[in-house]
C-alpha cells in the first residue's frame, strides 16, 4: 500500500466487512490514511474523470470505474491516479499585501478595504486572489485539483480585516470544517449611526435578496437564510456614533451591514446600506470622511 503525491494511490484490499460499500465511501476512508489531502468531493471528481481503476497484477485494469455508487467487492484493490494540479485561470499580479503570519500550510493576511477577495464583474483585477497567486507562487498545492489559494471565508470589498488562506488541500478542508462547526471565533469592529440602547444583544432575522433592489440584501419575513449576529457596545462618540464589536453566528452575504441597518443603526460610510445624515454635531472634516 503506497501513495505517490500527485501521481497515484494504491488502496488496501477490500475487506469482507466492507463488501458492498459505495466506491467513493471506501476510497474516502482509504485516502484518510494514505492521502489525507484528498477530500471526498475531490475523490468523487476523480472517479467521474475516469481516474480510478481496479488493480490487476499490480497495474490498472483497462476500464476506469466512473460511477461513485459502484459497490466494491471483497479483495479488490483500487488505483487512484491523481494528476498534477491544473493551472488557475487567474493571472498573478504583484500587489503588495500585509502578511501577518505564514508557514507551509497557510498564510494570514490583513486585507485592506477597497480590495475584492475574488475576481468578479467590476473587480476582475487587483483582487486578493491575484495578489496571493503572486506572493505564493510555487508554494501552492492543488486545492480541488487546481493550483490556487484556498479561501474559506471572505470579507466584503469595502471591509478591511484578517483573512486565513490555505495553501494545500488538507489545510483547506480543516479550515472549512472549523468554519462550518463554528469553532473559529470571528469578531468584527464597526462604527454605526446612533447610540445603542442596550450594551449587548443579538440580531436574528433571515437574510435574502431585497425584492425591491436585487443588488442589496435584506431581512425577510419569508424566505431567505437564517442569520444571527451578536453585538456588544464598546463606546460612543460625541458625534452620535456607536463603536460596536460584532460576532457572527452565521455567515450570510452582507450580514453585519444588513442586521445593523435592520436594528436601526446602519454602518457609517456604508455606500449601499448607510444613511447620508445631516447633523450639526459633525465638524466639516469628519463629515467629509
Amino acid at each position: 500500500m503506497s501513495s505517490i503525491e500527485n501521481r497515484q494511490i494504491i488502496t488496501s484490499p477490500v475487506e469482507r466487512a466492507d463488501e458492498g460499500r459505495r466506491l467513493d465511501q471506501f476510497l474516502a476512508e482509504q485516502a484518510a490514511k494514505l492521502a489525507p489531502d484528498l477530500s471526498r468531493q475531490r475523490l468523487q471528481a476523480l472517479i467521474s474523470q475516469g481516474k480510478v481503476f481496479q488493480q490487476i497484477n499490480n497495474t490498472p485494469e483497462g476500464t476506469p470505474l466512473t460511477k461513485q455508487n459502484y459497490r466494491v467487492k471483497s479483495e479488490q484493490v483500487f488505483i487512484i491516479q491523481v494528476p498534477p494540479p491544473e493551472a488557475y485561470d487567474v493571472v498573478a499580479e504583484d500587489i503588495p499585501i500585509e502578511i501577518l503570519y505564514e508557514d507551509k500550510h497557510l498564510v494570514v493576511v490583513n486585507k485592506p478595504s477597497d480590495m475584492a477577495t475574488h475576481p468578479a464583474p467590476g473587480s476582475m483585477t487587483g483582487t486578493l486572489v491575484h495578489a496571493l497567486l503572486h506572493h505564493c507562487a510555487g508554494k501552492l498545492s492543488g486545492i480541488g485539483g487546481v493550483e490556487r489559494p484556498g479561501i474559506v471565508h471572505r470579507l466584503d470589498k469595502g471591509t478591511s480585516g484578517v483573512m486565513v488562506i490555505a495553501k494545500d488541500d488538507i489545510s483547506h478542508q480543516h479550515l472549512a470544517q472549523q468554519f462550518k462547526d463554528r469553532t473559529l471565533d470571528r469578531r468584527y469592529w464597526a462604527v454605526c449611526y446612533g447610540e445603542l440602547t442596550l450594551a449587548a444583544g443579538e440580531i436574528e432575522g433571515n437574510i435574502g435578496r431585497n425584492p425591491q433592489n436585487r443588488k442589496k440584501m435584506a431581512v425577510l419575513s419569508r424566505g431567505g437564510k437564517h442569520a444571527l449576529t451578536n453585538y456588544a457596545l464598546k463606546g460612543t462618540s460625541e458625534y452620535g456614533f456607536s463603536f460596536v464589536e460584532l460576532k457572527l453566528q452565521t455567515g450570510r452575504t452582507h450580514q453585519i451591514r444588513v442586521h445593523m441597518t435592520h436594528l436601526g443603526h446602519p454602518l457609517v460610510g456604508d455606500p449601499l446600506y448607510g444613511r447620508k445624515r445631516q447633523t450639526t454635531k459633525l465638524p466639516e472634516d469628519v463629515a467629509a470622511a
